[in-house]
């Protein structure tokens, strides 16, 4: 009996050095490789083939030849693209430079009404810094198009190589920030987040009670627990001192997936529907936590400590050429405890996406919204639905390669290895 206890535990402790060669085998792959698959030359950075894209490309051709100025496009012109992206489908009008961008669902909610303006705002919101495709027109609600469509600029780059175009997403970014901030009563209809820390704890709150259910393990829920009792007293400090943290236009869902790099090494942001008036800090910490940086497979790279100041250093380089110095400066104090509550919100959405998957069937409703990481950058305005829309026949591809994403980002060890940026020795605090 004796001897069969000491191979139990000889067995054990082999399965955990197994076990954490893999983890360390995983993250050296992720911090070493310099990019993703190789890519053709020139390539326009669209989504690949996972789900099945907009088919009725006659209707949707009658909708655009009834907009002002796009009456003579040919039937031919309409090329709908390949796209591994749950939230639209993308034709591209050849000849024109512009691609209809058609929402397959409401990112807050069923009012497609308030959905296409909100969207259609974003665009128009961001396109002065220079960083963001221009909106060339709309179609509108319809039959065919139950939420309408956009026609946007067609950016033609690649995707980011990390860490090497990180520099270019911190332009990217604060040329977005450096916005002039409309007046309160001219923000409307985008979110205006006036006190981003409740606003995103609020966001937690209602998705932290899906740690347990979704599986993640104690080792790893006792670390997220952690957090949110930070986060919950961060939140009194917060609310008792009165201090305000710098408000500009953020895009909310800035990982790295969701930009592309021009020839000229420009990087574009082309997902702009969560766009509000919130924290700049939150874009700059969702655009390189390890959530983040290796969610895209075709990009995915962990950042070192030390990648990531350099990132956070030239952001703020960035906005003083700008002449956002002020801004630079009232940013500073706001960047860890905003990563933090960034790590939080993308952490709980992932709990609350895998807890339902685990509830229903994959081939079945699954009542959340687009993808986890879309979720996870979600803050959705508070005249609009919570609830999210639902999402039927997903892809079983995407669905495999979201869960393996998450399962890793629920490694205790992944999860401890994140919050050392943080809670130091080594922190980011020593590095902008």
């Amino acid at each position: 009996m004796k001897r069969n206890r000491t191979k139990l535990v000889r067995k054990k402790r082999v399965s955990k050095r197994l076990q954490g060669q893999r983890l360390s085998s995983a993250l050296a792959f992720f911090r070493d490789r310099k990019s993703g698959p190789p890519k053709p030359a020139n390539r326009l950075a669209h989504r690949t083939a996972t789900m099945a894209i907009f088919q009725n490309l006659e209707a949707l051709h009658s909708a655009l030849i009834s907009v002002p100025g796009w009456e003579e496009t040919p039937p031919d012109a309409l090329e709908a693209l390949e796209t591994k992206g749950l939230a639209h489908d993308h034709i591209r009008i050849k000849g024109r430079g512009a691609l209809l961008r058609v929402p397959r669902f409401g990112q807050f909610g069923d009012d497609a009404e308030a959905n296409f303006i909100y969207q259609s705002t974003g665009f128009e919101r961001c396109v002065a810094s220079g960083r963001t495709p221009q909106l060339m027109g709309t179609l509108p609600l319809s039959e065919t198009l139950p939420f309408g469509a956009f026609i946007v600029e067609e950016i033609i780059g690649r995707r980011p190589s990390l860490p090497q175009d990180m520099p270019a997403l911190a332009n990217c970014l604060a040329a977005v920030h450096a916005l002039p901030m409309p007046p309160e009563d001219a923000r409307a209809p985008l979110a205006d987040h006036q006190d981003p820390v409740e606003e995103l704890l609020r966001l937690i709150e209602r998705h932290i009670k899906f740690v347990e259910p979704s599986g993640m393990p104690a080792m790893a829920r006792e670390q997220v627990m952690k957090e949110m009792t930070w986060a919950r007293n961060f939140l009194a400090k917060v609310q008792d001192t009165q201090i305000k943290q710098p408000q500009t236009l953020v895009l909310t869902d800035t990982h790295p997936g969701n930009f592309l790099i021009t020839a000229q090494g420009a990087a574009i942001a082309v997902d702009l529907e969560k766009t509000l008036y919130g924290a700049p800090a939150v874009d700059i910490a969702h655009a390189s936590l390890f959530t983040s940086t290796t969610w895209d497979p075709e990009i995915g790279k962990a950042l070192t400590v030390e990648e990531i100041g350099a990132f956070y250093r030239h952001y703020l380089n960035a906005l003083r050429n700008l002449g956002a110095g002020d801004l630079a400066q009232q940013i500073r104090p706001w960047l860890l405890p905003m990563r933090r509550l960034t790590w939080l919100r993308t952490t709980s959405w992932f709990a609350r996406w895998t807890a339902e998957i685990k509830e229903k069937d994959q081939t079945d409703t699954v009542s959340l919204s687009s993808s986890p990481q879309d979720l996870a950058s979600q803050n959705p305005p508070a005249s609009q639905s919570a609830g999210g829309p639902t999402l039927r026949s997903t892809d079983p591809t995407v669905m495999a390669a979201a869960q393996d994403r998450i399962a890793q980002c629920f490694n205790p060890r992944v999860i401890a290895n994140i919050r050392m940026e943080w809670l130091g020795p080594g922190s980011l605090k020593d590095h902008f």
